[in-house]
């Protein structure tokens, strides 16, 4: 009787419905993400303002006022979304228990379960939206916080293929994996600035970018070969995390940034130019990313489905 709120008798006899039908649609948790992501956005919209004291409303330009929102932005927007990037991670740890047969997806399937995955995360941080829309009463501060969303959304579209591919590793094995792949990229922009003197945005990442294709291009041809290794999948997982911010050097490269520099395109992907949300970010970094993560869920898929070829 206790758990009848927080698990309602209609979304249980749902989760069981969905579970004998619609398995791939169940292994998302989408109904429960969705109902406590719902209920909450609700909630913190419409009284998250009740929390929020504002004891120099009548001095919008007083810097005491400007410093307590600061504070309101600390406590209804940081700290929301740190435990709402907790509840990512809690998210995907359910996603590495579930056990779920792809081998009978078509391409239009992986992708359908890439965007489903990309909206069971939307959802995760939606209730933090909520809270921040309805406490944050300046102008700046909101647009700061707004900006923090982007480009917490830019990484967290990673989030959308891991599912497919984090039952392939240990935990430890994923953090030593990012932890290598960061101290890699670090030692490539210390050698060009440092060594080669090379002090250009533009070219430290277009180095990194064609190291990026050297090894998407070897991941490929070792999985379509079937030749993959434990190292290979390991290689596979950096790719796939880096991909956001591949996205944005070649937005730049195809000119919809104009005669804007570079770094515009980075800064403007990751929210530093006041235009949060906009359509070319939506297309490009949301879009793009997702269609690229569900073909190559597709491929890898399809190509550890069948044994290893052994020389």
């Amino acid at each position: 009787m206790s758990t009848d709120i927080i698990k309602p008798e209609f979304l249980k006899k749902l989760d069981n419905y969905l579970l004998t039908h619609f398995p791939v649609l169940w292994q998302s948790r989408i109904i429960w993400v969705a109902f406590y992501s719902l209920t909450l956005f609700g909630v913190f919209f419409m009284f998250g303002d009740t929390f929020d004291f504002e004891p120099y409303y009548n001095y919008e330009y007083n810097y005491k006022y400007y410093h307590s929102e600061n504070n309101d932005q600390m406590i209804f927007f940081f700290i929301p979304m740190f435990l709402s990037i907790l509840m990512l991670c809690y998210w995907l740890y359910t996603q590495f228990q579930q056990r779920v047969n792809y081998s009978k997806m078509n391409l239009g399937g992986f992708l359908g379960t890439v965007l489903l995955n990309f909206v069971c995360v939307g959802l995760i941080f939606l209730p933090t939206l909520g809270l921040t829309i309805s406490t944050i009463d300046v102008g700046r501060v909101m647009e700061s916080s707004m900006e923090g969303f982007q480009r917490v959304l830019t990484f967290a579209v990673a989030a959308s293929i891991l599912p497919f591919m984090i039952r392939q590793f240990s935990l430890i094995e994923m953090v030593l994996t990012l932890f290598f792949g960061f101290i890699y990229c670090l030692g490539v922009v210390l050698l060009i600035a440092g060594v080669l003197e090379i002090r250009r945005m533009e070219t430290t990442v277009g180095f990194l970018i064609f190291n990026y294709f050297v090894f998407l291009g070897y991941v490929l041809v070792k999985f379509s070969n079937r030749t993959y290794t434990q190292q290979t999948k390991r290689l596979a997982l950096l790719c796939v995390l880096a991909l956001p911010l591949i996205i944005p050097a070649f937005v730049s490269y195809l000119g919809f940034h104009g005669w804007r520099s570079f770094e515009y395109a980075y800064e403007y992907t990751l929210g530093f130019k006041g235009r949060e949300f906009s359509g070319l970010w939506i297309v490009s970094s949301i879009g793009v990313v997702l269609a690229i993560y569900g073909w190559l869920a597709y491929f890898m898929y399809r190509a550890t489905l069948f044994p290893i070829r052994r020389k």
